[in-house]
């Protein structure tokens, strides 16, 4: 654990180290781009068909200014950006793949078994996938944050609503805005190949922080005070202010952790337990295999 646990907060992992551009374009378990294309093209079908439904047949009771006050419906939009940027972007992997002569390409992404005695990888496997150029365009970055913010998104919003809104008479829509997102994000965590830094909990808590200083505009501009029961800058400010600061600072940062990481280190380990390539390479410690650029000098 706390070979896990220790690179994670080197001051480097709060921005954007150590991940080749490959992540983004390819699944945990398999090298095929095409494979993984039809996969986000799937989750972004039903998640982007859903959206159009709501905004045409589901919002017609309620104005488009008053859709955007919902945290809700923030997390359902974010969602939304994260599959059509992702998605873009594996098709971006796609193309370039294209444009690149066969001998760009070199060996990098391992996977292989733990020998519990050193420590260190055991039958390695490497997979040619990975390019020289390990830098992270702007893009890949929009992508890396969307993700992050979502899937925590997801989960705080759900455990929010279940806990604290929900009356016990469900439609169609609050499930699938407060219990499939969840589901379907966590599919598609599993599904990818984006690492998670421990240190990235500050993408959701700058979310949470923007939506809690939006609904006090919305407040101070009298449009309305109390966008949610709980959420009532004007008959209950001790509250609105509690639970500002709870989902920023607290929920943010431990959604992050405990299940946003941790998710993220179980896939790692059964891809580790599971996925065969076909080229052997030298033993490394479990931080190389998630960190191509890693150095065992910087430990």
């Amino acid at each position: 654990m706390g070979n896990i646990l220790k690179p994670e907060f080197k001051k480097k992992n709060f921005d954007f180290n150590d991940c080749s551009p490959q992540r983004f374009y390819k699944s945990q378990w398999c090298k095929s781009k095409w494979v993984y294309l039809a996969i986000k093209l799937v989750l972004f079908g039903y998640w982007f068909g859903w959206f159009l439904y709501v905004m045409t047949a589901g919002s017609i009771n309620q104005s488009l200014h008053k859709y955007w006050l919902f945290l809700t419906n923030w997390g359902v939009v974010t969602i939304l950006l994260y599959f059509i940027t992702s998605t873009l972007v594996v098709i971006y992997g796609i193309a370039k793949d294209s444009e690149q002569p066969h001998e760009t390409k070199m060996p990098n992404t391992v996977s292989g078994s733990i020998d519990r005695s050193t420590g260190l990888k055991s039958n390695l496997k490497v997979s040619s996938d990975t390019r020289e150029n390990p830098n992270l365009r702007w893009f890949h970055k929009i992508v890396w944050i969307l993700q992050s913010v979502s899937v925590n998104g997801a989960i705080i919003i759900g455990i929010s609503y279940w806990s604290l809104l929900s009356n016990g008479e469900e439609t169609a829509s609050s499930i699938n805005s407060h219990a499939i997102n969840i589901v379907i994000m966590i599919i598609d965590l599993f599904l990818n190949d984006i690492p998670v830094r421990l240190l990235h909990f500050y993408h959701s808590s700058l979310y949470t922080f923007v939506y809690s200083v939006f609904s006090l505009i919305v407040h101070a501009s009298g449009y309305t005070s109390a966008i949610y029961p709980v959420l009532d800058w004007q008959n209950n400010v001790g509250m609105a202010i509690g639970l500002c600061l709870g989902i920023t600072f607290i929920a943010s940062p431990v959604v992050h952790a405990l299940v946003f990481f941790t998710f993220y280190q179980l896939r790692l380990f059964i891809a580790q337990q599971t996925v065969l390539s076909t080229v052997v390479a030298p033993a490394v410690t479990l931080l190389e295999i998630d960190n191509p650029t890693f150095k065992k000098d910087e430990v």
